[in-house]
């Protein structure tokens, strides 16, 4: 089973990266689990229990942060704890954002691993919402990169929110997890 290559997305991998130079090319990252191996399977048992213990609130978190541009749910925070936020690092956090995106997408084209309600559909089970940001292969999570280099980034900025950020952060994959969008091993 195969995710199938966006040749429109590919594209995107040869853009302009200036916040980060060309090094993460020598990034090594794991192989994803086989798609037959136990813990492929025991990943989708787990998104078939998430689905049944799923609150209001996980549910409620999960269409919130189902979004393209992840990066707002931080800019958002930061407006919300009234810090000073302006135009300048609003564009940073934005290009920061979307050049992760293109270095998760060079990695999700290598691996070009089924989202989980492939397996699920395959298996004869039902897919569940396949959500509005899973047009690209699964591995890595692009949501977990960006929450989690986000946090770490913005931590540093902003020190005395570094909890709150961290936590935000974790969020975001934990939830793309619980949403069935990703298995556990790539948040």
């Amino acid at each position: 089973m195969h995710y199938g290559k966006p040749k429109q997305d590919a594209q995107l991998i040869h853009s302009d990266i200036t916040f980060f130079d060309s090094s993460w090319k020598r990034l090594n990252l794991p192989k994803p689990p086989d798609n037959n191996s136990n813990e492929t399977k025991e990943e989708l048992n787990q998104i078939l229990n998430y689905r049944k213990s799923n609150t209001i609130q996980d549910k409620n978190k999960i269409k919130e942060q189902d979004i393209g541009d992840i990066e707002r749910l931080f800019i958002d925070f930061l407006r919300k704890k009234e810090e000073k936020i302006d135009n300048s690092l609003i564009r940073k956090i934005t290009k920061v954002s979307e050049e992760l995106s293109t270095i998760s997408l060079h990695f999700k084209i290598e691996f070009d691993r089924p989202r989980p309600f492939q397996f699920l559909k395959a298996l004869g089970e039902d897919p569940g919402d396949i959500g509005k940001t899973t047009g690209s292969p699964s591995y890595p999570s692009t949501h977990a990169l960006i929450g989690t280099f986000m946090a770490m980034w913005l931590s540093r900025l902003y020190p005395k929110h570094i909890t709150e950020l961290t936590k935000l952060g974790k969020e975001i994959g934990d939830y793309r997890d619980k949403a069935g969008l990703h298995f556990q091993s790539e948040c």
